[in-house]
């Protein structure tokens, strides 16, 4: 499971997650998707399966992002 947090006023930046995750052939099994208030992120919490041995990068690709602040895995 990995948390993604966004910037607030970016309405694209869900899709570009996404987006990016498709490119990079990982496998969305859940999502879920909530809008923060005034200050406070976007968050994005998914559960994926990530290509053989990419596991540990989808991390810095996510973060690459323009409108990710933050990205953490949880704990299983």
């Amino acid at each position: 499971m990995l948390t993604v947090t966004m910037e607030p006023d970016d309405e694209s930046a869900p899709l570009r997650v996404l987006s990016l995750l498709a490119r990079r052939r990982c496998r969305v099994r859940r999502a879920s998707f909530a809008l923060g208030d005034g200050a406070d992120g976007a968050v994005m919490r998914l559960e994926l399966d990530a290509p053989p041995g990419r596991e540990t990068t989808v991390v810095r690709w996510l973060s690459a992002l323009v409108p990710v602040r933050r990205v953490e895995r949880d704990a299983p």
